[in-house]
């Protein structure tokens, strides 16, 4: 056999090596609960590995699954949706389907709760400031008229519409905020 022969050989079998070695640290650390130490594995594991559906899948499953806890240290939802995506376009109908569709549904009520959460505070700081405006404005009125009932009695009106628009949203904002919680809480770390 050829001298380059005999080292491409070589090099194909010490890259199945290490993937697969890749594979079994992710696997271990994912089971030890060190979540960064084994995104970092099965990282290396997909990024080396064919891209067999067939035995990628268990691997792209646990990845998800460390995006989606929220004790994780690299939580993220968006990328978890992400890769359990992938998932199950690559490898519809597989024994991880089910598992991934349910966690990839679930990240992605997280991102959507947390973005209307996100638009709510927002809203509730425009009204606040909104708020403080007309009280200032209306304390205003009240020094320079005098007398000037109408005008005072617009102004408080549209202070205590604010405080009640305030105040429903504040109620909508912790019901989000409960929501967003159940989501998070949801035990995603029990293996299929």
């Amino acid at each position: 056999m050829k001298r380059s022969h005999v080292s491409s050989i070589l090099c194909l079998l010490l890259l199945v090596l290490a993937c697969s070695s890749a594979k079994r640290i992710g696997d271990y650390y994912f089971e030890s609960g060190r979540y960064v130490e084994a995104e970092a594995a099965y990282q290396v594991y997909l990024d080396e590995e064919p891209q067999d559906a067939r035995r990628i899948a268990r691997s792209m499953y646990r990845l998800g699954v460390i995006y989606a806890l929220p004790e994780s240290p690299v939580y993220d939802p968006e990328r978890a949706a992400e890769i359990l995506d992938r998932l199950l376009s690559i490898n519809p109908g597989g024994p991880y389907s089910s598992e991934a569709e349910l966690i990839r549904h679930l990240q992605l009520e997280v991102v959507r709760t947390r973005d209307e959460l996100a638009d709510d505070r927002l809203q509730i700081q425009e009204l606040e400031e909104e708020l403080e405006l007309v009280e200032l404005e209306l304390e205003e009125t009240q020094v320079e008229l005098g007398e000037g009932a109408e005008q005072v009695e617009t102004l408080t009106q549209q202070t205590e519409s604010l405080r009640r628009r305030i105040r429903g949203l504040s109620g909508d904002l912790a019901t989000k905020e409960q929501e967003l919680e159940r989501l998070k809480a949801i035990d995603l770390q029990q293996p299929p």
